[in-house]
């Protein structure tokens, strides 16, 4: 489903001024209508991250429909931009810094992933480049959106497991 739905995103067809825009409500519409549609314990796996005029950062996003109107939001990063936002912790072991590369977002009411504007916003992010798409506006602005709460809030609401944080080196040839 999210390779269907990175075909599915507009400037993947190559579209650019108000064709582009034509386009991207389109598919805001039909992606609404997805989320509306998921039943309890059903997930969703998005294409995620952000795009500026030269720069691109990649991640997941999984949205997941928990039931009692309640849905849960996973942001998997595992790129250098905005792992600063995600939960530390360290291994006892070895002393190295360890993180959890999936943040999720819990209690997230359904009204809110049922309004169009939460995601207007961040597939704009992908689809528009801007200066302004970046870690700081998903983690600290976007994401709180979605139970009114601060993302360490988040903290200790679910499973959690804390991995090595990519080599830089490495995590570069995770992406394109």
């Amino acid at each position: 489903a999210c390779v269907k739905l990175i075909s599915l995103l507009p400037h993947s067809a190559g579209a650019s001024g108000q064709a582009l825009d034509g386009l991207f409500m389109n598919f805001i519409n039909v992606f609404v209508s997805l989320i509306e549609n998921l039943q309890p314990n059903q997930q969703l796996v998005l294409p995620g991250g952000w795009q500026q005029p030269d720069y691109f950062h990649l991640c997941l996003y999984i949205v997941r429909a928990v039931g009692n109107d309640k849905f849960t939001f996973t942001v998997c990063n595992t790129g250098k931009d905005g792992l600063q936002y995600h939960p530390s912790s360290f291994d006892p072991e070895t002393g190295r810094e360890l993180k959890q590369l999936a943040l999720t977002v819990w209690n997230i009411p359904s009204r809110r992933l049922m309004d169009s504007t939460f995601w207007t916003v961040l597939f704009r992010m992908q689809v528009y480049p801007s200066k302004r798409n970046t870690a700081e506006f998903l983690y600290t602005k976007l994401l709180p959106s979605l139970n009114a709460q601060p993302l360490r809030s988040n903290q200790d609401q679910g499973p959690a497991e804390f991995l090595e944080i990519p080599d830089p080196v490495t995590a570069a040839t995770f992406h394109p």
